[in-house]
């Protein structure tokens, strides 16, 4: 009771202080890292690679096996399991240019140490550690080619082989010693380092194929292609975004015939008809129907593949027309009397001349011998970029791969992740760069985890909000004293600084696993406080003075605060301090209420030297009866 009295000698001064570093904690809090959950450690990686959507089959296959070679370099990895495109079931819509890898991965006490797999990041890290302050001794271990030259250099200069060489490198540079492989080797190819439960259940969040996306709506394709373009490349300059990457709706290469309306009119053929006969040919048209037994089934007549194999087999179909080119290089139809210009029988018994000697002059062939059918490529015409008719031009041209739409809306998304900073801060200043690119009618929305972190938080913030009105309430029904409520509440203030610069020390960040320690210790510096000012108000209606009911107080609830707050602390210290696979979920939570726990003991006096303050009041009848 000796700092108590003290305290209380100079409790302007301690109340001062204790202002200061509540403020001190709120600009702390309010710049502190936020996310959504912590990563769960599920020992596997999914490595998902998106190429061009134009690639063959055949390119990605022999793709997919280069990403396996380079991941068979990772000792780490136990076996590699690749899939290309989608399943059977459709559920999981994309197509052959997707190749997704699942990586079961070793027991981690059986990965080789830090200078077996990656000898010059060990020795880049030896140099960091061992000679951070001796540019001679960093030159020497930068020059060592070998583990047994860089344990040399160390021998010569006093060191022994640190332990950590033999230490299996943290998960984290083994993502990103996988990141910098398959960049190397696949320039151009968007990767996806995740874990499997992790990225469908992002993926089932968001709908995308990745931890966060931006969600970009439009009308217009070229314009939303060109715009998540310049999103991602803006993406790629904000510090903390990974593997940022476009799920393009462009770039399928497409054969398109434009009918030419000019040379149907000459050959009298409509642009309906033409494009019947590429669909009959080419797609294949229902011409009738069959039965078997009480099933129906369409009969569709379709060319051979050899005959619309490729292009120019294409534009050979024939397509029946009316009109003929007459010797003359005169157009008529069959029915035109010779004497007029027209075209009599030949001696074969056909309306249709012999190709002309001298050309046409439509710049379109005649029609063939013995048959009124003109080449498709008569009838149509390529276009250029802007759509206007160009003969030297190509049918081969880019259009749409996949079209996405959600609420009915087209959309097209960028994803990306962020490593080695929080969320919140990331998203932030992403969203700041990102907002003036866009203009109505397009508009973006930010989904994946930043986006249920946002919802989680403002969920809890609501619930955390009731919470304490509701205790407020009860605290003054109880007291029937805005000052006793008042002081009960500065100590889940207390609590709330511990929680604080715990999670600040371990370098956490803070999330939903926080936010629930947090609502824990809440209800426990309640009780405290409660217990505190009831036994102060009993003694106090008692009529013992002040100061000697404020220590009796305390010295009355000091131990059952103490031990309540120690068993708390021991109970979750160790998951507090744990680092194995599934700890990530629990640690945020158990720094938390240790955090507040070991602050409650700190500030053990805090409620009395507040209390005497205004103590010195009649309290309200009944305001000392929870003592017990």
């Amino acid at each position: 009771m000796v700092q108590l009295q003290l305290l209380l000698k100079v409790r302007w001064l301690a109340l001062i202080l204790f202002v200061a570093v509540l403020a001190f904690t709120g600009v702390t809090a309010a710049n502190m890292g936020r996310e959504f959950m912590p990563e769960l450690e599920e020992g596997n990686l999914m490595v998902r690679g998106t190429f061009p959507v134009s690639v063959s089959l055949r390119e990605v296959s022999e793709r997919a096996e280069h990403v396996r070679k380079v991941l068979q370099q990772f000792p780490e990895f136990n076996v590699m399991v690749s899939t290309i495109g989608r399943p059977d079931d459709g559920t999981d819509p994309t197509g052959y240019y997707n190749v997704e890898t699942f990586i079961p991965m070793r027991p981690q006490e059986k990965w080789p140490g830090w200078i077996e797999v990656d000898f010059p990041r060990a020795r880049e890290l030896t140099a960091e550690r061992l000679a951070k302050h001796d540019e001679a001794f960093r030159e020497a271990i930068e020059k060592a080619g070998t583990k047994d030259e860089l344990a040399k250099v160390l021998r010569d200069h006093g060191h022994k082989e640190p332990s950590w060489w033999a230490e299996p490198r943290p998960k984290v540079e083994l993502v990103k010693a996988l990141d910098e492989a398959l960049e190397a080797d696949f320039p151009g190819v968007d990767f996806d380092i995740s874990q499997i439960i992790r990225d469908n259940v992002m993926e089932a969040l968001s709908g995308v194929k990745g931890e966060n996306s931006i969600k970009v709506f439009g009308p217009d394709l070229d314009t939303l292609e060109s715009t998540a373009m310049n999103i991602r490349d803006t993406l790629n300059t904000v510090q903390g975004v990974q593997n940022a990457g476009v799920f393009r709706v462009q770039g399928q290469a497409n054969l398109e015939f434009p009918v030419d309306r000019r040379k149907c009119k000459v050959w009298g053929v409509t642009p309906a008809d033409v494009q019947t006969v590429i669909q009959s040919a080419v797609g294949g048209k229902p011409t009738s129907q069959i039965q078997e037994g009480e099933k129906q089934f369409d009969l569709t007549l379709r060319w051979p593949v050899p005959l619309r194999e490729s292009e120019e087999k294409i534009l050979e179909i024939p397509v029946p027309v009316s009109n003929i080119v007459t010797p003359g290089n005169q157009v008529a139809t069959p029915s035109s009397p010779v004497g007029s210009g027209g075209v009599g029988l030949s001696p074969t018994g056909s309306t249709v001349p012999q190709p002309s000697p001298t050309g046409n002059p439509n710049n379109v062939p005649p029609v063939t011998p013995g048959t009124n059918t003109v080449p498709l490529s008569s009838l149509v015409t390529p276009l250029d970029a802007a759509g206007r008719p160009t003969p030297n031009g190509s049918f081969m041209r880019s259009g749409a791969s996949t079209i996405y739409r959600e609420q009915g809306q087209r959309l097209i998304a960028i994803k990306f992740e962020v490593r080695g900073r929080d969320l919140a801060s990331t998203v932030a200043e992403a969203r700041s760069r990102v907002d003036p690119m866009l203009s109505p009618p397009y508009r973006a929305e930010w989904s994946g985890e930043f986006k249920q972190m946002e919802a989680a938080e403002k969920r809890m913030a609501g619930m955390f909000a009731v919470s304490l009105v509701l205790i407020a309430v009860m605290l003054y029904l109880a007291f029937h004293s805005f000052l006793d409520a008042a002081v009960v509440f500065a100590n889940v203030l207390a609590m709330g600084v511990g929680g604080v610069w715990a999670l600040k020390l371990v370098g956490l960040n803070f999330n939903i696993s926080a936010a629930v320690g947090f609502i824990s210790i809440l209800g426990v510096a309640v009780m405290n406080g409660l217990l505190f000012v009831s036994a102060m108000n009993g003694l106090r209606a008692k009529g013992m003075p002040l100061n000697e009911a404020v220590i009796a107080g305390t010295r009355q609830l000091v131990r059952p605060v103490v031990m309540t707050a120690l068993a708390a602390i021991l109970g979750l210290l160790p998951a507090a301090m744990s680092t194995k696979m599934g700890s990530e979920s629990q640690r945020p939570l158990a720094v938390v209420v240790v955090g507040g726990m070991l602050f409650t003991i700190l500030c053990l006096n805090l409620v009395p030297l507040l209390y005497s303050f205004y103590g010195h009041r009649t309290p309200p009848a009944g305001a000392g009866d929870m003592a017990h």
